[in-house]
């Protein structure tokens, strides 16, 4: 195959260079310090209001920042086929077993246990979750490729691993993040070579536990029922979704402005003030469109496609299935986040607390999504 291209000066200078890398590293950083920005223009109000100063939001998130940019240099000089191995694989799932397994005893928040608390710490296992059904199963499908034809000792055992981490994860409940979870191995699977017959029965039966997991909770029928008729209960279900819409809708072209049609930008976003819920986690992207407008928008799809299209190239110029692999799951986990989140922030999709990677505030989930970026880095340096 094309040797991969790098660039990234990570491992000093015996490293290769090139340009094409370079490119994925930067459309990434930019997204984070855009989500340094727009954390901090969506959080102000709330955090003056809850903590007594507008900058402890952002401070907080600015340490998730260093911690995630610590994450992304480590993964990134790490040769990522040090990760094949079977102990690698057992133990991750081991140790992401038992942390989800640890969140059931630490009291519920919003009705969930899906935090795992250890002092002044909080960790979102389900998030690091991600990290590890990508590692897991791309190391047991580049060692059954010759057998995946047969449903029992193809495709099977990798989901059993992975399907044990979504199910801890559903009853948590974080039913989104159990959905993705399976979609991933999907994805993985499919580009194995999975046979079509064999992949559609095994999504068969994820999508009749997912549904199993919908009709049990009436608030997950009310989500639905919302995304079928936004416009029916616009005070209750309906009205995130209808404030993120009214915040894009006033952004305009260039965002809204008090002072003339070209807009002042940042800061001038009314919906963020306690109009739209929690305006700096899961709809940053609704008051960073009010603020910039259209073009502000575009400006992050854009850089989310950039990060697709070189996580694609990286996994297609991989030279062994387990790199192709791991590349393909970590360009999975961050397009797929960002185009849920985008499509639920225009209420394309029910309403779901789907992070918007690098841009949302969570410490987990930025230091994730900063790791899978390193190992994307990894894998085309040494893939």
């Amino acid at each position: 195959m094309i040797p991969s291209p790098r660039t990234l000066d990570l491992d000093g200078p015996a490293a290769p260079r090139g340009g094409a890398d370079r490119v994925l590293f930067i459309a990434a950083f930019v997204l984070v310090l855009l989500g340094v920005l727009a954390v901090y223009t969506a959080s102000a109000a709330v955090s003056l209001d809850r903590y007594g100063s507008p900058h402890h939001v952002v401070l907080r998130h600015g340490l998730h920042v260093v911690v995630g940019l610590a994450a992304l240099l480590l993964c990134a000089r790490l040769d990522y086929r040090k990760l094949d191995h079977p102990a690698v694989a057992n133990v991750g799932w081991a140790l992401a077993l038992i942390a989800l397994t640890l969140c059931f005893a630490e009291a519920p928040a919003g009705g969930a246990r899906r935090w795992l608390r250890m002092g002044a710490l909080s960790v979102q296992p389900s998030e690091l979750a991600k990290l590890v059904v990508i590692v897991l199963v791309a190391f047991h499908l580049s060692r059954r490729r010759e057998v995946l034809g047969d449903p029992w000792r193809g495709l099977l055992p990798p989901m059993l691993f992975a399907g044990s981490l979504a199910a801890l994860v559903a009853i948590q409940p974080d039913f989104g993040t159990a959905a993705f979870l399976l979609l991933i191995c999907a994805i993985l699977a499919l580009v194995a070579g999975t046979p079509w017959r064999i992949l559609g029965a095994h999504a068969a039966a994820g999508l009749t536990a997912l549904g199993f997991f919908v009709v049990q909770e009436p608030y997950r029928l009310a989500r639905l029922r919302t995304f079928l008729d936004p416009t029916g209960d616009p005070l209750g279900s309906g009205f995130q979704l209808r404030q993120s819409l009214i915040a894009l809708g006033t952004g305009g072209l260039v965002g809204r402005s008090h002072e003339g049609p070209l807009g002042t930008g940042l800061g001038c976003s009314l919906q963020k003030l306690f109009y739209l819920p929690e305006p700096h986690t899961d709809f940053v992207l609704a008051v960073f469109g009010e603020e910039l407008g259209l073009a502000g928008t575009l400006l992050v799809v854009a850089l989310f496609v950039i990060v697709l299209v070189r996580g694609l190239t990286i996994a297609a110029r991989a030279q062994e299935m387990f790199g192709a692999l791991v590349a393909t799951g970590c360009t999975a986990l961050l397009a797929l986040q960002a185009l849920v989140n985008v499509l639920v922030v225009v209420g394309l999709l029910p309403t779901k607390g789907v992070p918007l990677p690098f841009l949302s505030y969570g410490g987990s989930s930025l230091v994730v999504s900063c790791a899978a970026l390193g190992l994307l880095l990894s894998v085309s340096r040494h893939g």
